[in-house]
């Protein structure tokens, strides 16, 4: 049997919230599970993510794959990262100083992400308080799409000819042989 760590859905309509489960890749998304290891709420803004770590570690000992989108999670909170350090035979003191490094980076950068939105926030004037003025003038016509006064003739004459056309086409009561007196004038 091949385990997966994968997303099981359990959320409500609009409010996703997925399990971390370990199950049977065969199963289908939200069917049978072996084991819940975490949890993943999308809409939360911060700590969005809870894992057990000794059953994440446990299964991915004994060969279960994770999903691309859980190995992002487990990247986002650095169990990657141990889990990559014990694959190639790290003492544990080596692993707890990598991964508390990788949690200070983690933290500093969410720290740095943070000023910034608060920074853009104060910078931004506040103008939606004044409704601003209806804009009555015509927009101005780019001078390509300006007709000139020999397009606007032509124009007219078209729309006449069209007119005609659609006279001599559309009346029933018109016999053939007028039609054709009228299409032999217009020529």
């Amino acid at each position: 049997m091949a385990v997966r760590l994968r997303l099981r859905r359990v959320g409500r309509k609009k409010l996703p919230v997925y399990k971390v489960v370990a199950a049977d890749r065969r199963s289908p998304r939200d069917g049978r599970y072996i084991e819940a290891v975490g949890q993943y709420e999308p809409l939360r803004p911060s700590n969005n993510v809870e894992f057990n770590e000794d059953r994440v570690m446990y299964w991915l000992q004994n060969g279960a794959l994770p999903t691309d989108t859980v190995r992002n999670l487990l990247k986002s909170k650095g169990l990657w990262l141990k889990w990559s350090l014990m694959k190639k035979g790290a003492d544990d003191e080596t692993i707890t100083q990598e991964v508390e490094k990788f949690i200070e980076l983690r933290a500093e950068k969410e720290q740095k992400a943070q000023d910034t939105t608060v920074k853009k926030k104060e910078e931004k004037p506040v103008e939606a308080e004044e409704p601003e003025a209806v804009q009555t003038e015509e927009p101005a016509i780019p001078e390509e799409k300006q007709s000139s006064p020999e397009q606007t003739t032509e124009t007219v004459e078209d729309k006449k000819q069209a007119q005609d056309n659609t006279e001599t086409t559309s009346s029933p009561e018109k016999t053939q042989g007028e039609q054709n007196e009228n299409t032999e004038k217009k020529e």
